[in-house]
């Protein structure tokens, strides 16, 4: 890639000096004031393209990273009130005050370290570099192609249906959330600061006005957007908290759906003239209604007291960090209760499962399931076949056994009976002997 060759609106390749093909833009147009030369190298390493917007502590430009071959944001600290660009057009001049200055600078830093704390929370523009040049401070951000709410709503009339605002600032409101559980906050939400990108997501932009939420009365500096501030945020030594940055969500849900700035919070205290949806015919869920009204309080104690009750609210739904710490409890509470019956329900589940899947393994597998039937076939009819068999074979052996048996236990029973006898007539029998014994002897017969 030659850098020479790219254009400074859009950053792809076209021939020196003319207008870009691609977007149109014309790098012989004069740049706003105080704005750095197209082509600027940054830290060795990021070229500067066009002006993206123009603050009165900043100018952000498109850049180009030339190491990573990607385009990216980059915000210079340029408090255009107490001080101006050097003779040479690069180095920055201080008008005012050193301390003044340098007191910028170091709040400058910080957004950019709020962003790097931010750096994995969704919806919220990421940082990637930050540092010091030209006597002035710089950060990197990634690029954002699409456009901000307050332009979007510019290209709709002005106002847009509620369930559409809501689909954009949902995210945005999760997401701050998040931003306040680490004790920041935003404390400049506006439809300029939400960016919707080229694939309809949304983005949380600019924390330049962003701070620790103080719990120690110190002072903070008052950063404000008329209509979109509460009233605290008008003093120094304001109440300032979540409910700060949800006044300002509030008023600008109510500016999406109206089409019109709610009334200065300073005048609301002395006379509340905000008109309700519904009394500017715009049609609203009551639920809703009431909840941009609540957001809109003025008085902080009337007020949503952080942005997830404000969230609940508007959609009766439970937020994405509240729904995470559920389930957490339920695990708990689960384990706690009986990890044992937890483990025989799980092992119960599990067992349609596995047949579910051995099913979907047959089917997927026709040669192996006909196989695996005709094995489990022959086993069931060895089951049958060998306990028939066994038990015609173990009959016959009884019986001839029996036969037998019984033969010899016929004899036993004969000779027992015979011995019995013998025993019974044993006087008789000698008798009996003798007798014939004598017979013989009187006959003459020999013994």
């Amino acid at each position: 890639m030659n850098p020479e060759r790219l254009c400074y609106g859009c950053f792809q390749e076209k021939e020196p000096g003319a207008i870009c093909p691609h977007c149109g833009f014309d790098e012989n147009e004069e740049q706003p004031y105080l704005a750095l030369p197209l082509g600027t190298l940054l830290n060795g390493r990021y070229m500067l393209g066009k002006v993206l917007g123009v603050g009165g502590f900043g100018i952000t430009y498109l850049g180009f990273d030339l190491t990573l071959e990607i385009k990216v944001a980059i915000k210079e600290y340029m408090p255009s009130a107490i001080a101006t660009r050097g003779p040479d057009r690069y180095n920055v001049t201080q008008t005012g005050r050193a301390e003044d200055y340098q007191y910028g600078m170091d709040r400058f830093l910080d957004e950019a370290k709020i962003l790097a704390k931010l750096q994995n929370t969704p919806h919220i523009v990421s940082v990637q570099n930050y540092f010091q040049e030209n006597n002035t401070a710089y950060f990197v951000m990634e690029y954002i192609d699409g456009m901000s709410l307050k332009a979007y709503l510019a290209t709709q009339g002005e106002r847009i249906p509620y369930t559409q605002a809501l689909t954009i600032l949902e995210p945005i409101m999760e997401a701050l959330i998040q931003v306040h559980s680490m004790n920041l906050l935003h404390r400049d939400i506006s439809p300029d600061n939400i960016y919707i990108t080229a694939r309809g997501e949304s983005r949380l932009l600019d924390f330049g006005a962003a701070r620790f939420a103080l719990g120690d009365g110190k002072s903070v500096s008052v950063i404000l957007k008329h209509g979109y501030a509460p009233e605290e945020q008008y003093s120094s030594h304001g109440n300032q908290g979540p409910w700060t940055d949800v006044y300002a969500m509030g008023a600008t849900l109510y500016r999406c759906v109206t089409g019109q700035l709610p009334p200065d919070a300073v005048e609301r205290v002395r006379t509340d003239t905000l008109q309700t949806p519904s009394q500017l015919g715009v049609h609203l869920p009551q639920h809703v209604e009431r909840a941009i009204l609540k957001a809109l309080a003025v008085k902080t104690e009337d007020r949503y007291a952080n942005m997830g009750a404000f969230l609940r609210a508007l959609t009766g739904r439970s937020t994405v960090q509240e729904q995470v710490a559920a389930s957490v409890s339920e695990r708990t509470q689960a384990s706690a209760y009986g990890q044992t019956v937890y483990a025989g329900h799980s092992a119960a589940a599990q067992k349609p499962a596995a047949s579910a899947g051995l099913l979907a393994f047959f089917k997927a597998n026709p040669v192996i399931a006909w196989v695996a039937g005709i094995g489990l076939a022959a086993v069931l009819a060895l089951c049958i076949a060998l306990p028939i068999a066994l038990s015609g074979r173990g009959n016959a052996a009884p019986a001839g056994s029996s036969g037998s048996s019984g033969g010899d236990a016929s004899g036993r029973m004969r000779e027992r009976s015979r011995k019995a006898g013998g025993r019974r007539n044993n006087t008789g029998g000698i008798c009996g002997r003798d007798r014939n014994a004598s017979v013989k002897r009187e006959s003459g017969d020999p013994d």
